[in-house]
């Protein structure tokens, strides 16, 4: 979550902007997307907003492969990427102090999970 916060906030976005969050990778298959958010490691949004995409990586190769534009669509992509060093961003360490407690030291950050704890 701290990161995710961090690297949106870097770009002048929040994560309730986001219109949908994919999940890669073999953990994203598997995990719950409510318990990630019960316990901060996700942001709490509507679970609607969550996609499990499995291996996009394999996907993404395949595509490269049988497609030329598909790869000049990655390297545009590529090219565009930047890099973030977190352990020397003040912002990012200030956040991560913040969400030390589960799932955060701030509960409107987590409105879904306090609300289900009030119950």
């Amino acid at each position: 979550y701290t990161i995710l916060e961090t690297l949106a906030g870097s770009v002048g976005m929040t994560l309730n902007e986001l219109p949908a969050f994919l999940v890669a990778g073999t953990f994203g298959s598997f995990i719950d997307p409510r318990s990630a958010i019960t316990i901060g490691m996700l942001p709490d949004l509507p679970l609607e907003r969550f996609t499990a995409m499995g291996n996009t990586s394999l996907g993404g190769a395949t595509l490269a492969l049988i497609s030329r534009d598909v790869a000049n669509e990655i390297d545009a992509i590529r090219e565009a990427v930047t890099y973030m060093e977190l352990n020397v961003n003040q912002e990012f360490i200030n956040r991560l102090s913040a969400a030390r407690f589960i799932p955060h030291t701030d509960p409107n950050r987590f409105p879904s999970v306090v609300h289900g704890l009030s119950r």
